[in-house]
């Protein structure tokens, strides 16, 4: 319900955490899980949303694996024919973070 609330208030980060903190107290929800990784990838982590989908593609239809996994291939954005900008997601326990420098 938590993350419906913020996914609903476009804070998508924190609804983020909180389908993650959901599928860990029950690792069988697929509800919370699937949820988990879309707004991962609405939060603009899609790589993230890709690495975790990867841990139970049973719950994704190849279509939804294809948008993924595409979304994640999309996040390096060329600049010019020499220099590439990848954006770089990382994890920690308690919070999602994106580094900004």
């Amino acid at each position: 319900v938590l993350g419906r609330i913020l996914r609903d208030r476009q804070e998508t980060i924190l609804a983020a955490n909180a389908y993650r903190d959901a599928s860990r107290l029950d690792p069988t929800s697929r509800e919370a899980f699937r949820a988990y990784v879309f707004t991962l990838n609405e939060a603009g982590m899609p790589y993230l949303a890709s690495q975790t989908a990867d841990q139970r593609l049973d719950l994704f239809s190849q279509e939804e694996r294809r948008e993924i996994a595409h979304a994640a291939a999309g996040t390096t954005v060329n600049l010019d024919a020499r220099r590439q900008v990848s954006i770089i997601v990382s994890q920690r326990d308690d919070v999602l973070t994106v580094p900004t420098a």
